[in-house]
């Protein structure tokens, strides 16, 4: 703010306590006489700010909580509330909606801060909204400080995404739907939950209502206590059935369109994707909703549609930006690939996987996943590169440079922009890569040491 930013958008990692953060800078704000407006896209998270505005005892004349929908509505009426001086967008990925943009648009003087732990929505950055994106902390560094539960992923793929079309950033819904909606998968996430996770609380994420209904049946009938909700159902069963999964008196809780965001469930120990995304922001949103802190707990991830081959481990570290470009990520997004005899996560370049099996045969991996229904656990300890926002360092930037046919320059420009050190070492590869005149290393290095490369 004292260099001149009015709109911010702070990434902060799913279970990192938002809530509690933004509400103490409401409450600091409101302490000097300054009206703030907070608002979300869903009651649950509206309801979550008003129980934390409370325990901060914020003046609630000064301090308004509401959902986009009904304070856009009250801009420019006679029930608009006082104008804001500060206003706070929790989920604040969904910014480019219309919504959120009438009301900063109505006060274009106000500072907006934005709260999110993925700033970006179908596949784009939020550079049209914000001036300026802070990086909290990294998941894994939450996990090393007991902030976030450690977890266990296991990964397989029983449902194939080959020839599904593309519609506004994810996958066709009416297609994926007949492709999850199929015994073999509803079997496959019964059969793991009881094999790696039996008794345990468990989320399930489901494409469709029918498929939420159906598979919390077929948990019943395995002897497994089940109930689904959705975010057409009545708002009394859908409590009911949260309240009796909070209790413990359910163990299965599957799910459509709903527990992505805003859901506090601590105790959840488990969440089972069965909804294929190319969407980060969703993956990531339901992945990380078991990573609530107890004490001794280790959540289980139970991926059965492959979404970590496309995205990796939810906590790893990833360069945000609020603008995204070709060299950027998901246009042409590095894959990953599982070998199916020892399951090691490898490039998808690699032909030939450590343990010598050959992958070169694709129709030989898509017979393999469709017969086997068997999670396998993946290397913690392992970084998965998909693209320039996984790098954390330039070592790595020129690795994907090379795998992707980038100009090797970008690893440079890149690591210069996110802050990495740069060595003589790493651009007399970039010089050789490049075919550049020999000895630019030398003056590249002086440029970048004087601040003008």
């Amino acid at each position: 703010m004292r260099r001149g930013k009015k709109r911010i958008c702070v990434v902060s990692p799913c279970r990192s306590g938002k809530t509690v953060l933004l509400t103490d800078i409401a409450a600091k704000a409101v302490s000097k006489k300054n009206h703030v407006w907070a608002m979300a896209h869903v009651k649950e998270i509206v309801a979550q700010l008003e129980k934390t505005a409370r325990v901060f005892d914020i003046r609630l004349d000064m301090y308004h909580i509401g959902m986009v929908q009904t304070l856009t509505r009250r801009v420019g009426t006679a029930k608009q509330l006082p104008e804001p001086k500060l206003i706070i967008i929790d989920e604040c990925h969904h910014t480019p909606c219309k919504s959120y943009r009438n009301i900063m648009e109505a006060f274009p003087d106000a500072y907006v801060i934005g709260f999110t732990a993925t700033p970006e929505l179908s596949g784009r950055g939020l550079g049209e909204d914000y001036d300026e994106l802070i990086n909290v902390i990294h998941p894994d560094e939450l996990i090393k400080q007991n902030y976030l539960s450690d977890y266990r992923y296991f990964n397989n793929k029983l449902v194939s995404t080959s020839g599904v079309k593309t519609v506004r950033g994810d996958y066709e819904i009416k297609e994926i739907n007949l492709r999850t909606s199929q015994q073999v998968v509803y079997d496959g996430a019964v059969t793991e939950y009881l094999a790696k996770t039996p008794n345990k609380k468990a989320l399930v994420y489901c494409t469709s209502i029918a498929n939420a209904m159906e598979l919390a049946e077929n948990f019943r009938q395995a002897g497994v206590s089940a109930n689904f909700i959705t975010g057409s159902q009545q708002k009394y069963k859908r409590d009911e059935a949260m309240e009796a999964f909070r209790r413990g008196e359910i163990k299965v809780l599957t799910s459509c369109n709903i527990v992505s965001e805003g859901v506090d469930i601590p105790d959840c120990e488990v969440c089972i994707l069965l909804r294929p995304t190319k969407s980060l922001t969703l993956y990531i949103q339901q992945s990380m909703r078991c990573l609530n802190p107890l004490p001794g707990k280790t959540a289980y991830i139970l991926d059965l549609v492959g979404n970590f081959d496309n995205f990796g481990f939810p906590t790893q570290a990833r360069n945000w930006e609020l603008f995204k470009n070709e060299n950027n990520d998901n246009k042409n997004e590095v894959k990953t690939r599982t070998c199916p005899e020892c399951y090691m996560v490898l490039f998808s370049t690699q032909k030939i996987c450590d343990c010598g099996h050959d992958m070169s045969d694709e129709v030989e991996r898509e017979e393999r996943e469709k017969e086997a229904a068997e999670l396998e656990e993946l290397d913690r300890n392992r970084r998965i590169i998909l693209g320039f926002r996984e790098c954390i360092t330039t070592d790595e930037l020129i690795e994907v440079v090379k795998i992707r046919n980038y100009k090797p320059i970008s690893a440079i420009y890149k690591a210069i922009e996110n802050g990495m050190d740069v060595s003589v070492e790493h651009l007399k590869l970039v010089e050789k890569m490049s075919n550049y005149k020999r000895g630019w290393h030398k003056h590249a290095m002086k440029s970048i040491e004087e601040g003008t490369f």
